[in-house]
């Protein structure tokens, strides 16, 4: 494990992404916009804690826009922040922006590729249904 790592640990249902910033330590997204009282903030935590259990692997890139040691300065430099959004700014977001510098996330977009696949088909279903129904015979 590398300064500068994008590490992934698996949850049920979703993976949890963050920054390895040495030493044992790990910039992350904490907490969740689904708790009631615990707001996500950006901190710095122990892999252990980071891991949660489930150990961790490492997302690597064919591309970096940043080196690593830059990488960890962008982390760092939003430490604090509680913007946390599960669909706009979610740990995923955070990481690859730290790499690549713009947001992204591929849970959100499987989550929306799911969606659109599902509801699309029963729209144009119901479009046409809807069309037959408002057709006039003379």
């Amino acid at each position: 494990m590398e300064k500068g790592d994008h590490l992934i640990s698996a949850r049920i249902g979703y993976s949890h992404h963050g920054i390895f910033i040495g030493r044992n330590k790990v910039i992350h997204y904490s907490g969740s916009s689904f708790g009631r009282n615990k707001k996500g903030v950006i901190e710095v935590v122990d892999l252990e804690t980071f891991c949660q259990g489930n150990g961790c692997t490492i997302q690597t890139y064919p591309f970096r826009a940043f080196s690593r040691d830059k990488t960890v300065e962008r982390a760092k430099s939003r430490l604090g922040e509680e913007w946390y959004s599960v669909i706009l700014n979610n740990c995923e977001h955070f990481a690859t922006w730290c790499i690549q510098g713009f947001h992204h996330s591929h849970q959100v977009s499987r989550l929306i590729d799911a969606v659109a696949v599902s509801v699309v088909p029963v729209c144009v279903i119901a479009a046409k249904l809807f069309a037959g129904r408002n057709q006039y015979s003379f």
